[in-house]
C-alpha cells in the first residue's frame, strides 16, 4: 500500500547528487542465497542530463533461480487531477553480456489496477552507446486522483546485465508548448545591472523553428525583445 499525499504534476526526477529529489520513492528487490541484494542503486558519473547521476539495476542470476533476479523502482503518488494530456517520459541506458535483461514499466491507478505500459528486452551482446528517450502517452489516466509508476528490472540468466534510468517526467505534453524559466539573483542593488539567465524548454511534441519573439515585460510594459532559438522536442536552451 502506497501512503502519503500525492505530489502534483508536472513531476520531474533526475536523481541529482545521487539522491531522490521527490518524496515517496520506494523499492523492492530480491536477495540471493549468499545474501547479496540486487536493487536499483545510484549510478555515479553517468546520466541522460548534466548532473552525472542516474539510478541503475545491475544483476546476474548466479544461483539460476527459475524466477530470475528482480527489482523495482517506484514513485510515490502523483496527482493527475489537473493534467489533460499526461505522458511519461524517461531516458534509459543498458547493456547485456550473455543475458536477456527485461525492463518493464507499470502504472498503478489509484491503488486499484496496474497496467504494463512499456517493455523492452536487451538481448545477449547488446550494448547501448547512449541514453535513449522514451515517451509513453497516458491519456487514459487524465484527471485521475493519482497514479504511481513502477520501473522493474529482471535478469533470468547467469551472466551480468544492467540498465540505468534517468530524467523521469510525468506531465502534460502538447503538440506545441514552451516553458520559460528565469534565474533571479538573491538580491538586487539599485544602480547596479544584473544578468538574468533565461531558459527555454520545448515541452511539446514537435520541433520549433528559430525566429519567434521572446518578450520581457515589466509591470505590463515591454522592455526587451529577442528572437528565440530553434528547439527540438524536449530540448532545453
Amino acid at each position: 500500500v502506497v501512503t502519503g499525499t500525492p505530489l502534483n504534476a508536472p513531476f520531474h526526477e533526475s536523481f541529482a547528487d545521487g539522491k531522490y529529489q521527490n518524496e515517496g520513492w520506494w523499492t523492492t528487490h530480491d536477495t540471493e542465497a549468499s545474501g547479496y541484494v540486487y536493487e536499483f542503486k545510484p549510478l555515479h558519473g553517468s546520466s541522460a542530463d548534466s548532473d552525472r547521476e542516474a539510478m541503475a539495476f545491475e544483476a546476474w542470476n548466479y544461483w539460476d533461480s527459475p524466477d530470475g533476479v528482480n527489482a523495482s523502482l517506484n514513485t510515490g503518488k502523483i496527482s493527475l487531477k489537473d493534467v489533460e494530456n499526461p505522458s511519461l517520459i524517461f531516458w534509459y541506458f543498458g547493456y547485456a553480456e550473455d543475458a536477456d535483461l527485461t525492463f518493464e514499466v507499470y502504472v498503478n491507478d489509484c491503488g486499484k489496477s496496474t497496467d504494463k505500459v512499456y517493455e523492452f528486452v536487451l538481448h545477449p551482446g547488446e550494448y547501448m552507446d547512449a541514453y535513449k528517450r522514451i515517451e509513453v502517452a497516458l491519456p487514459q489516466y487524465a484527471g485521475h486522483d493519482y497514479v504511481y509508476i513502477s520501473f522493474r528490472g529482471k535478469n533470468y540468466d547467469q551472466t551480468w546485465a544492467g540498465m540505468a534510468i534517468d530524467n523521469i517526467q510525468l506531465r502534460n505534453v502538447y503538440d506545441n508548448n514552451i516553458t520559460v524559466g528565469m534565474q533571479l539573483p538573491p538580491n538586487f542593488t539599485a544602480g547596479i545591472s544584473n544578468d538574468l539567465p533565461v531558459t527555454l524548454h520545448n515541452t511539446g511534441k514537435t520541433s520549433i523553428s528559430a525566429g519567434y519573439k521572446i518578450s520581457i515585460k515589466q509591470n505590463g510594459n515591454e522592455i526587451a525583445t529577442t528572437e528565440g532559438p530553434a528547439l527540438e522536442s524536449d530540448e532545453l536552451k
